[in-house]
């Protein structure tokens, strides 16, 4: 039976002999890093796949959802904790998303108005200081280090806080309480991995 590795490697493999290596010192270089990025990739939709199928079967498909969104845009700027391999955060985020959508399914009856709002305002204070004390954050496997890199991601993320910060606000005013509780869940999630807070207790766990 050909597992996704063997599928991985063999994809890696075809794509080294079609793409001219204008950039590895050698083939060999080549095929890992096609590999691991297209693993990747398999990994990214078969996570993907499960949660949809997870959540629609626990009757938590919205929160889920918008968790899962909002958690996604903003790491793809700001950064944040990887684990040592692609099956540990396939689990780890299926863990945590299904898990904070239950949190929700059960707790949002109890939600008010007025504990919505506070939860928008704590959420755009802790984004403005995590981001712009951490974000983007590096990880293990990859650092940004030139300046300018750096800045850019930093002005996209805060961008992106005040941009989901008026749709929340609309989201408010037309009483979509899940949704709202949802994605603050996903925004607080991600700066959590880019935390100093999050990174000292994950990666020391990890030596």
């Amino acid at each position: 039976m050909i597992s996704i590795n063997n599928l991985s490697n063999r994809f890696a493999k075809y794509l080294s002999t079609i793409v001219p290596n204008t950039k590895y010192p050698t083939i060999e270089d080549q095929i890992e890093v096609y590999d691991y990025a297209i693993l990747g990739a398999f990994e990214e939709l078969s996570t993907m796949i499960l949660l949809i199928l997870f959540s629609w079967v626990l009757g938590i498909f919205t929160p889920v959802i918008f968790i899962a969104l909002t958690f996604i845009i903003l790491r793809s700027m700001a950064g944040g904790i990887h684990l040592k391999t692609h099956r540990k955060c396939q689990i780890m985020s299926l863990i945590i998303f299904i898990g904070s959508g239950l949190i929700i399914k059960f707790t949002i009856q109890y939600w008010s108005e007025a504990t919505i709002f506070y939860l928008l305002n704590f959420c755009v204070l802790m984004g403005i200081y995590i981001i712009y004390r951490y974000a983007p954050r590096d990880n293990p496997n990859k650092s940004i280090v030139d300046k300018f890199e750096r800045n850019k991601f930093r002005r996209w993320s805060f961008l992106y806080l005040l941009i989901w910060n008026i749709i929340m606000i609309i989201f408010f005013l037309l009483d979509l309480k899940i949704v709202i509780v949802a994605s603050c869940f996903g925004l607080l999630l991600e700066l959590f991995n880019v935390s100093q807070i999050g990174h000292d207790l994950v990666y020391r766990k990890m030596d």
